[in-house]
Formats: structure tokens, sequence, C-alpha cells
């Protein structure tokens, strides 16, 4: 409560203190700025908490995102798996093939005598045409296989 000076009673012309009826002025401005205090805070609480809130959504959609990747990174690595077993199984194809080769060259050696024995002209051209291709493909076989071995150690 505020004082200040009023006449004092019963007019012998002196001041005294006397309290003001009601809250001061200061006493006013301080609950004003307690008020304020208080609205201000209330206000920067909400703030956070939709802060907070909207970090924990971007923490969620990571996760996500996160474990969407997790998957495909499974599902490429069963896929790689799956292609490097196949093109090993190509690669034993085509080295059994090339046992086969080996047989048709025998053959292809037994007709050219019996050929030759029976004055007809060997088809060489065709023999060594299908040994190019079947070398051919051998290489790209390996090389895929390679690669695809790489890809598998690399991930």
């Amino acid at each position: 409560m505020d004082r200040y000076l009023v006449p004092a009673p019963y007019g012998c012309g002196y001041f005294v203190c006397q309290e003001a009826a009601g809250p001061s002025r200061n006493q006013e401005t301080l609950h004003d700025q307690l008020a304020s205090f208080h609205r201000n805070r209330q206000q920067i609480n909400l703030e956070a908490i939709k802060a907070f809130a909207g970090q924990q959504q971007c923490v969620a959609n990571l996760e996500q995102r996160s474990n969407m990747l997790e998957g495909f990174v499974e599902n490429q690595t069963q896929i790689n798996k799956a292609t490097v077993d196949a093109m090993k199984a190509m690669q034993t194809e085509v080295r059994a093939g090339g046992m086969k080769k080996e047989v048709m060259k025998l053959k292809n050696n037994r007709r050219a005598i019996r050929q030759r024995a029976e004055c007809i002209e060997p088809y060489e051209e065709d023999v060594e045409e299908s040994d190019d291709d079947m070398e051919h493909i051998r290489d790209e076989c390996q090389r895929t296989l390679k690669y695809l071995e790489y890809l598998v150690e690399r991930n």
C-alpha cells in the first residue's frame, strides 16, 4: 500500500502519513506485470509443446522411412543372392557345356574322318562358329557372375 501526506485532523496545520485506501499504482503495475509474465510463459509453453510434437512427428516419419529402406535393402539383397545363384547355375551349365563341346569335337572329328573317307567336304566353319559362340557366352557369364558377387559382398 502506498502512503502519502494528508492534512492532519483537527486543523492543526500539520501533515501526517496516511495509507491509501486501495492498492497502490505500484502494486497494480506489479500485478499486471506478473499476469503478463504468466500469460507469456503459458504462450511459450504452448509453442514448446507444439514444437516438441512436430519433432516427434519428424522422428516418426524418419523411423518409418528407415524401416522402409531396411526392407528394400533386404529385398534387394535377396534378389542379388538369387541372381548370383542363377549365374552360378548358368556357369555350371556352361562348364558342362564345355565338356559337351569336347564330346562334340570328338563327334565332329569322327564325322570329318568319315566324310574324308567318303570324300565329302567337312563342316569346319559350323564347328568353329559354335566354339566361338560358346566361349563368348562363357566369358559373358563369368563377367556377370563376378560383378554380382562384388555387389553382394559390397552390401
